[in-house]
């Protein structure tokens, strides 16, 4: 038994399931502590900044922490969502952790998901944070309010959970390359589950991974037109020419 992490399991639409930690209340503090203590020395340092240009006048002084108030504002409510929209659900206290935000089926979430879960966390702020710590304590996956409206889930990257990087083994020859369309198309979705497939290769027999990769396989060679010597490699093709790695 888990009692602060515990799993989430996603089948994508091949049929292939994947299982990923979800992030308990207490790693989801500690990440926040994290983001609190960069927010501070953000605003400290700019706190200096208007404090030196308000010396010259009443009038820039007041100038000065009008500013400064709305550089609060934007700092307090955009710091996460700026930082989950940039790099795809991490801040940088997430990223020390090892914590990504996703959406409930896997997905990258949107950039007004990302917007929404982070002004509602005023709301979980409420009686000194115990709405939120409620919310994430009652809930089976540990949502907050934030993640209940926006359809978020946050998930531990670190250790095992965290996908290695592909290693396209062998490499993709010439011969290869000049028989790939010139544009594949791949909805980022089920890119994410080729990736995660390559990226385990190296934890799988040679039977199970032409076994999984039989299953994408069909559809992927039906609606981009590359056909690989096995199910394996017609699945790293597309990945391939997909991302660009073809010409790396």
């Amino acid at each position: 038994m888990e009692p602060v992490d515990t799993v989430l399991s996603l089948a994508t639409p091949e049929r292939v399931r994947f299982r990923f930690r979800l992030a308990g209340p207490l790693v989801r503090a500690l990440a926040w502590s994290f983001d609190l203590v960069i927010r501070g020395i953000v605003l400290m340092a700019f706190g200096v900044v208007a404090a030196v240009v308000g010396v010259t006048g009443e009038t820039v002084a007041g100038l000065g922490a009008g500013v400064l108030f709305v550089f609060i504002f934007l700092l307090d409510w955009g710091y996460g969502a700026a930082f989950e929209w940039a790099t795809g659900g991490q801040t940088p206290g997430k990223y020390v952790l090892g914590l990504r935000v996703v959406r409930v089926d896997g997905g990258r979430p949107t950039g007004g998901a990302f917007i929404l879960r982070n002004l509602l966390r005023a709301a979980d702020g409420l009686g000194f944070g115990a709405v939120g710590f409620l919310s994430t304590s009652l809930d089976p996956m540990f949502r907050r309010l934030g993640d209940l409206a926006a359809g978020t889930v946050v998930l531990c990257e670190s250790g095992s959970a965290r996908p290695a990087v592909v290693v396209l083994d062998p490499p993709i020859t010439e011969e290869e390359r000049l028989a790939l369309p010139s544009v594949v198309a791949v909805q980022p979705d089920h890119l994410q589950v080729i990736e995660a497939l390559l990226a385990r290769r190296a934890r799988l027999s040679a039977g199970r991974l032409e076994e999984l990769a039989a299953i994408v396989a069909p559809a992927l060679q039906a609606s981009t037109g590359v056909v690989g010597a096995s199910a394996s490699r017609t699945v790293a093709l597309v990945w391939a020419r997909a991302t660009g790695r073809d010409r790396a």
